[in-house]
């Protein structure tokens, strides 16, 4: 599996306790994964020796790991992996649609699965405005495409702690495996 922008490792945290044996690679910019990584560290997820850190886009794959740590700027690493599932949750609504091209690039290179949960509409700082309907979805088998009934609130420390988020979200599923 693949996790594309995994904010403070909550995908990752539970994909290990759900699947203990298994590989994820989990790509994001270098700040979020040195974060990522000191958390790891601090509360002892997983060893530090089942975790490889991608350091150039020729890097092989080492087999004795489980975690593949890799910088959203050697995102092309993750070519021709055989990666049977992506995963993106509130990361693609974050960037430019070129970057989202650039990985929707990549799911279809594995033939994937691709689970993708994001708001509906996002108008980012710069003035772009992100439109989950207008991602590059390709000729996939839509399993299904709807408002997304379990990622509409988040929680924060401090009173009210559950909010709403500002716009609807929606995600989808999408399989990729007959090509795109």
């Amino acid at each position: 599996a693949c996790v594309i922008g995994d904010g403070k490792i909550n995908f990752l945290t539970g994909f290990f306790e759900i699947y203990p044996n298994s590989k994820l690679f989990s790509v994001n910019v270098t700040e979020v994964l040195i974060h990522d990584y000191l958390i790891l560290q601090k509360y002892k997820y997983i060893d530090d020796n089942d975790i490889q850190v991608i350091t150039s886009e020729n890097d092989s794959i080492l087999p004795n790991k489980r975690l593949y740590l890799i910088p959203s700027s050697l995102k092309n690493f993750l070519y021709n992996k055989k990666i049977q599932i992506f995963i993106n949750i509130a990361s693609f609504q974050e960037m430019l649609m070129n970057e989202i091209d650039a990985y929707m690039d990549i799911i279809k290179n594995n033939k994937s699965l691709f689970y993708c949960c994001n708001r509906e509409n996002k108008k980012l700082y710069d003035g772009n405005e992100i439109i989950f309907d207008k991602y590059p979805w390709g000729k996939g088998k839509l399993i299904f495409k709807e408002n997304c009934p379990w990622h509409q609130k988040y929680y924060t420390l401090k009173p009210n702690f559950i909010y709403k988020y500002e716009g609807n979200i929606k995600h989808c599923l999408i399989d990729y495996s007959d090509g795109y």
